[in-house]
């Protein structure tokens, strides 16, 4: 969720907490399910537990709760000049790979939060693949939102990363 109030410590805590009992209850509703709950990468600061090294905090003292990746999140987060964002990535993804069970892929600007097919935003998606072919074989997900032309915004995603293959 958001927390927006990151500078009172008791309350963060307090937060961190009730987000540690949720994960517990969850994830034992998930496991008795037969599914593999998963916490995603935040795109904003005030995201808790957004940021990888908070995700992996939260995630390893829980079992069986893993890590989805999103790249596109990952990008508008990056503490990074622009040029550094995807070399900032590549350290985050070797950062969660212990928990890594799901990727959402797609493009922004690196101002907000587009979900544009791969190849139409700013993203250099080359070292995001190299690390996540070294460090994960899981499914990746394309995260599209304009719908008006699916299959076009498919194949160019498909495209697009092909080339960085």
């Amino acid at each position: 969720g958001r927390y927006w109030f990151r500078g009172n410590e008791e309350v963060f805590q307090k937060c961190k907490d009730w987000f540690k009992n949720y994960l517990e209850i969850t994830a034992r509703y998930a496991r008795d399910k037969g599914v593999t709950l998963a916490v995603e990468t935040g795109s904003h600061s005030a995201d808790y537990p957004g940021h990888p090294k908070e995700l992996v905090r939260a995630v390893e003292k829980v079992k069986d709760v893993g890590i989805t990746l999103d790249v596109g999140h990952l990008y508008l987060s990056a503490p990074e000049k622009e040029e550094a964002r995807e070399d900032w990535i590549f350290e985050q993804i070797e950062l969660v790979k212990d928990f890594l069970v799901s990727v959402h892929l797609h493009d922004n600007y690196g101002l907000s939060d587009d979900h544009l097919p791969p190849g139409r935003g700013k993203i250099n998606f080359f070292p995001i693949m190299e690390a996540l072919g070294k460090y994960y074989d899981g499914p990746i997900i394309l995260e599209l939102w304009d719908l008006s032309n699916p299959v076009k915004d498919v194949k160019k995603s498909i495209e697009t990363i092909k080339e960085v293959l």
